[in-house]
């Protein structure tokens, strides 16, 4: 798997540098501002890469939670009952980018009260 995202994004570089040009000449049609010092240029190319890299992250970890929900239920790990489904759960976490939100299923076993959120192998994470 990690050669296919390493060729990925490779393949990907093109795209965003071109992406990034636009940007810029999007950003400063008439050149950099008068005074804009150069940490200042810095500062903000970094907030637009940490928007993409977020949003980029946000939107892997939704399209995830929306294809969990679609597996069928599976026993509980701790007594082997059938799990039900349970009430959907907001969940936020703040990563070295920014605040990335989504929303995923639980589910429930009745035989011992436990909450789960379904989860993936770990050779699919």
């Amino acid at each position: 798997m990690g050669k296919d995202i390493a060729r990925r994004t490779e393949e990907f570089q093109a795209r965003v540098t071109q992406f990034a040009r636009e940007l810029s000449e999007e950003m400063f049609p008439e050149g950099l501002p008068e005074g804009m010092t150069f940490t200042e240029l810095e500062e903000a190319a970094v907030e637009v890469g940490d928007e993409v890299s977020r949003t980029l992250i946000e939107g892997r970890v939704k399209a995830r939670a929306r294809s969990d929900t679609d597996r069928e239920p599976r026993a509980c790990p701790e007594c082997g009952g059938p799990l039900r489904d349970g009430p959907r759960r907001d969940r936020k976490l703040t990563t070295t980018r920014g605040l990335v939100t989504w929303t995923e299923a639980t589910q429930h076993c009745p035989r011992c009260r436990r909450a789960f959120s379904p989860s993936r192998p770990s050779d699919e994470a």
